[in-house]
């Protein structure tokens, strides 16, 4: 298996900048590792992996019903979108191939153009992976702790078969925050890790044990072997979450197999009617559903306000409709911007201070400035009790503190 490593940044350059990977052979002890430029370069193999950065996938679980996984796939953008502060049609989300035991899916999000962006990319160099992946699942797991790949200054962690993520900065005496609030929701749910197990990057000189122990609570053991995507390379049920699913892989597959020389010309046009002839007919079907509740709608508009002149867009004017009824009756929304600051302020006012925010349509982004670790976990979960959803995003520390940039909404906002 060839594993191809993409940087964040990598789309930005328009391909231009290098690709890492690596070859993993069943048997072999050790990983073969290079730099590449073109796929002259690479390593000639019939198996081709794309991995994508933590920072850019993440991973979480939605309860789904187990239905057609065509038409699954097709709603889990919308399935995900109260956990997601995306827009549902900018986002790629691929589900797993079996559901956990709690009858949930895990599923992956991705940024859609920048996967899009990524693959064409990739397609001009005529690279044609069977798979992408996230490296958060390519950790190996711990039964009972926490698995870290860790650079000096940040990195990424698993935390259980379908769980993990980026980590913020940190340095040789202070462990990342995100490592931290992961330790905390797992205490919080009664399955604290018994220990952390840290896989250094190349080059990386391990943190300070001691100081890192202390602070996390729970025990470091440093890997001194070198993290190879572990030996079950082989075996796609190990390598979690494959993103090359729905409406991206299609195209993409067809393309790899003409450039391969697997089909001729006419089996290559055949498939393109064939798949021509799916979307319409899916095009066709959506069309009709959508015309089935526009009229649902109008009927509900229209029971609801019947001294309407004019129905343009139903759910719209609902909404313009119920919040004219609410404010002329003194009524006001939970998610408006003032109820929104006045809930958050009064739940960190002991504990932190807003250093800055931003708000959208019920979601407010805050600039979080605690003094320390401990008014950092006081603030967040002052903001749960007060109904709030709270996830942390990028976080630094200062001399004055740590600033930790949070999203926060109601638990009830659609």
């Amino acid at each position: 298996m060839l594993s191809i490593f993409i940087d964040e940044t990598w789309p930005d350059s328009n391909g231009i900048a290098e690709l890492s990977w690596t070859l993993f052979k069943t048997g072999d002890k050790e990983a073969i590792t290079g730099i590449a430029h073109d796929k002259s370069e690479l390593p000639k193999t019939r198996k081709i992996e794309v991995v994508v950065p933590a920072s850019v996938a993440s991973i979480t679980a939605v309860d789904v019903p187990k239905q057609n996984r065509k038409l699954m796939i097709k709603a889990l953008r919308f399935v995900i979108e109260e956990d997601a502060v995306d827009d549902p049609e900018k986002l790629h989300v691929a589900p797993a191939d079996s559901y956990l035991p709690d009858g949930r899916l895990p599923v992956a999000i991705i940024d859609r153009k920048w996967l899009v962006k990524t693959l064409d990319l990739l397609a001009e160099k005529e690279i044609f992976p069977d798979a992408i992946r996230v490296e958060t699942l390519l950790l190996p797991i711990e039964k009972s702790g926490i698995t870290v790949l860790w650079n000096g200054k940040d990195g990424f962690m698993r935390t259980g078969q379908f769980s993990g993520g980026a980590l913020d900065t940190g340095s040789s005496n202070h462990p990342p925050l995100a490592l931290k609030l992961a330790i905390a929701e797992a205490t919080a749910k009664k399955s604290a890790p018994e220990k952390i197990t840290l896989y250094l990057a190349n080059g990386t000189p391990p943190p300070n044990t001691a100081l890192w122990t202390l602070d996390l609570g729970a025990l470091l053991e440093i890997k001194q072997d070198k993290w190879n995507l572990g030996k079950g390379a082989t075996n796609a049920k190990d390598r979690g979450i494959n993103l090359l699913q729905g409406d991206i892989a299609p195209s993409h597959q067809m393309q790899r197999a003409a450039q391969q020389g697997h089909l001729t010309i006419s089996l290559i046009l055949i498939i393109g009617l064939a798949y021509s002839g799916y979307v319409f007919t899916d095009w066709m079907f959506l069309k009709m559903e959508e015309k089935r509740l526009n009229v649902q709608m109008r009927d509900t508009f229209k029971t609801a306000f019947p001294k309407a002149k004019s129905i343009v867009d139903p759910p719209l004017q609902m909404r313009r409709n119920l919040a004219e009824l609410r404010w002329r009756a003194g009524g006001k929304d939970d998610n408006d911007l003032i109820p929104m600051l006045a809930t958050i302020t009064q739940a960190i006012a002991q504990t932190a201070k807003i250093a800055g925010f931003e708000y959208n349509k019920g979601v407010v982004k805050i600039d979080l400035v605690t003094s320390g670790d401990k008014e950092f976990f006081v603030a967040r979960d002052n903001l749960v009790a007060k109904g709030l959803t709270v996830k942390p995003g990028p976080g630094k520390r200062y001399d004055y503190g740590y600033k930790t940039q949070l999203t926060v909404t109601r638990k009830n906002i659609r």
